[in-house]
């Protein structure tokens, strides 16, 4: 969000003279993302820090600044960002533009158990509610896709916009009881 923070602090002068490249960086992500931030718990006055790396407990920000993290990467809580143990872990690793990532290879499931609020006799599923939420995205990870259906209609009932998942990743089609 745009540093809008009317205020005297000598604490926020110090913070913002400390930190132009983030509040650059707070600028243009205002035009990109609601209030600037892509979490509610991200969203500081008069503006975040924008890191661009982090090593055991400490995060450096664009303008070169060095902290320690007590705030929050979750499992960086406990072993620190980048620890060599997980880095060398067998994870494969690739460089873009001059930056070490780690590549995550996608999960896979050998069963996938979906339910789906409409079903046509070929197998397009449309979900109801929060179950288009999971169910999909386990339906393109499994092997083999069971669907518990609540209504099984005819082809062309269920219009082409409301198929969530197409017929060709369902295996196996129950009619719910």
């Amino acid at each position: 969000m745009p540093d809008t923070l009317i205020t005297n602090s000598p604490i926020i002068a110090a913070y913002r003279a400390a930190t132009p490249g983030s509040a650059a960086a707070s600028e243009k992500a205002s035009r990109l993302f609601p209030s600037g931030v892509t979490h509610d718990s991200r969203y500081i006055e008069p503006y975040g820090l924008y890191i661009t790396r982090a090593q055991w407990p400490r995060k450096w920000d664009v303008d070169g600044n060095c902290y320690v993290d007590y705030f929050g990467g979750h499992g960086a809580l406990l072993i620190g960002h980048c620890h060599p143990k997980m880095v060398e872990a067998g994870k494969q690793q690739i460089k873009v533009d001059g930056k070490m990532y780690l590549l995550e290879v996608a999960l896979r499931a050998d069963f996938a158990l979906v339910h789906a609020f409409l079903v046509d006799y070929l197998g397009n599923l449309s979900y109801a509610l929060t179950a288009r939420n999971f169910n999909p995205v386990i339906a393109m990870a499994a092997d083999t896709v069971i669907v518990d259906a609540d209504n099984i209609v005819p082809i062309g009932v269920i219009s082409p916009d409301h198929i969530v998942t197409p017929a060709p990743v369902v295996d196996y089609l129950v009619m719910n009881a």
